[in-house]
């Protein structure tokens, strides 16, 4: 059996990772503002939002990862998208 240390190491471990991997997204954001920018495009694509979260809705269920939860993540990413691309 693992102790509670290590296991807080790992949340500790894995956090980290989700940071990164956020990071890694908003730098995307970043060069699809651009995009969007020389485009005339607005930085919110309703059809595409929409598209996307019931994709990550489908996999959180696949995962039976709490559905609500994942919308709420997801929102709170998409509106600091669209701050980023605003700029």
């Amino acid at each position: 059996m693992q102790t509670l240390e290590t296991l807080r190491k790992q949340i500790d471990i894995l956090d980290k990772e989700l940071l990164q991997i956020l990071s890694k997204r908003f730098t995307t954001v970043k060069q699809i503002g651009v995009l969007k920018k020389q485009l005339k495009l607005s930085a919110l694509q309703t059809k595409r939002w929409q598209e996307v979260i019931a994709s990550r809705v489908k996999t959180a269920r696949e995962l039976k990862i709490n559905t609500d939860f994942v919308k709420k993540i997801f929102n709170l990413i998409h509106d600091e998208a669209l701050k980023i691309e605003s700029k």
